[in-house]
């Protein structure tokens, strides 16, 4: 019985962890659910959880902050509820878990806004749920993208591979999709603003696809277009070409307005990125909303840049990618 009873408690009192990164699509959004490569790079700090069995409790429970310890949700996972209830039933279901726990959350990105805040949670909260419940690096990938599936619909899967911690990253839609680390002789300075609320992802890319079937030849030439410029930025990355990775960055941007999926909000925080001495700005994620990147060319000037956005009353923070080398 005193056996019994110190399992318990030992069980009852084990808090396990987890966190994943937040994403960073530097070219490619878009095109890449429809097969063609895309760019992309992990955020640090994207999303932290911790999960602990639940004694005083017949259900789940997740408890969600930000960065600044609001409280952004508290809720009972339920498979038929809201779509972040559904996603962590999900989660568990994929994972096996079926005790009742509480999940404690901190969302370390803006939720929506276009940097992988949903895949971040996910990561997070799945790789916690694995230590309870141990699974291999496979089942974590599968729960985290049907996570996804629930938040975004025709999801390309590039969020949870950035989210993963993959770092810089070439991805490519598939059966399996084709995640390979880039080679890079640059650090990449950057600055990124949320320059308007978030739009629904699912919807944006509905959008899209909509106007892709319209306009069948249109949409070929841009997915020709946006693969060039993500292969030459791949070029410009090992080449140390500062400059023309700006000018590609530039051209994505313009491919997006033509795609109707910038913004007034969104391509004014290019235009004061530009005008501030980036080397190229645009929208990163689906668009209708949320963030832009800048690419600049030191640190200090990354600063300033998002001083300037900060200056015209949008949130902005800045990140340096670290040079990545094959062997």
């Amino acid at each position: 019985m005193v056996v019994c009873l110190l399992l318990q408690y030992f069980m009852s009192s084990t808090i396990y962890q987890g966190s994943g990164c937040g994403k960073l699509i530097l070219l490619g959004e878009h095109a890449v659910v429809w097969g063609a490569p895309a760019l992309a790079t992990s955020l640090p700090d994207g999303a932290v959880a911790t999960v602990s069995p639940a004694t005083d409790s017949s259900h789940s429970n997740l408890h969600l902050k930000d960065a600044q310890g609001s409280t952004l949700a508290t809720l009972q996972v339920n498979a038929s509820g809201q779509p972040l209830e559904q996603s962590l039933a999900a989660i568990m279901d994929i994972l096996g878990v079926q005790h009742p726990v509480t999940i404690d959350a901190t969302l370390n990105v803006p939720p929506g806004a276009g940097l992988g805040s949903s895949a971040a949670l996910a990561v997070a909260i799945a790789r916690a749920l694995g230590e309870l419940s141990p699974k291999s690096k496979v089942n974590i990938f599968r729960a985290v993208a049907a996570s996804e599936a629930i938040f975004h619909g025709s999801a390309s899967g590039i969020d949870q591979s950035a989210a993963m911690g993959s770092g810089l990253i070439l991805f490519q839609k598939g059966i399996p999709p084709l995640c390979s680390p880039v080679e890079s002789a640059l650090p990449l300075n950057i600055a990124i603003c949320q320059a308007a609320p978030g739009a629904s992802t699912a919807a944006m890319v509905t959008q899209v696809l909509q106007q892709r079937q319209t306009h069948a030849k249109l949409y070929e030439h841009f997915q020709q277009a946006i693969t060039y410029v993500v292969t030459q930025a791949q070029h410009a990355l090992k080449q140390k070409d500062i400059q023309s990775l700006g000018e590609l960055i530039n051209i994505n941007h313009g491919l997006l307005c033509a795609m109707n999926v910038s913004t007034p909000k969104l391509d004014a925080a290019c235009h004061i990125a530009r005008e501030e001495g980036a080397l190229g700005a645009k929208l990163t994620g689906a668009g209708g909303g949320g963030c832009v990147y800048a690419l600049a060319s030191s640190q200090d000037q990354a600063q300033h840049i998002a001083q300037s956005w900060k200056d015209q009353g949008f949130s902005a923070f800045t990140t340096t990618i670290q040079p990545q080398e094959l062997t």
